[in-house]
């Protein structure tokens, strides 16, 4: 049902996503819109939809070894150091692909990724 409104423009993406995979791996409440939901286009949408469902359909071994997911842990530098706070450097950025240009970073506690940015 929700993907009818979606495909309508009756649901906004945000909300289309934040219901569809809550209580899930995934956990989107961290997200705000400078690095969020705005900045995802009509035209690639459905990849970032078709990533958050498999990353909810797989189990976690499988996920740290999935090619097309390619989640792996994001390593501070000088140039990514002021892309996340020092508490969320400390709990352990990872990211995962959605596509060839788009990642979803976050870090997982308790068995939920939380997203931080899209």
């Amino acid at each position: 049902m929700y993907s009818i409104l979606l495909e309508r423009g009756e649901l906004p993406l945000e909300k289309y996503i934040t219901t569809r995979f809550s209580g899930g791996k995934l956990d989107f409440s961290l997200i705000d819109d400078t690095h969020g939901f705005s900045l995802i286009d009509n035209e690639n949408q459905n990849e970032f939809i078709d990533s958050f469902r498999k990353f909810e359909e797989l189990g976690w071994n499988v996920i740290a070894t999935d090619k097309g997911l390619d989640y792996k842990t994001y390593n501070k530098n000088k140039k990514s150091k002021r892309y996340f706070s020092d508490d969320l450097w400390k709990k352990g950025i990872k990211k995962f692909k959605i596509t060839q240009r788009n990642r979803c970073f976050g870090y997982v506690e308790n068995g939920v990724f939380l997203c931080v940015e899209v």
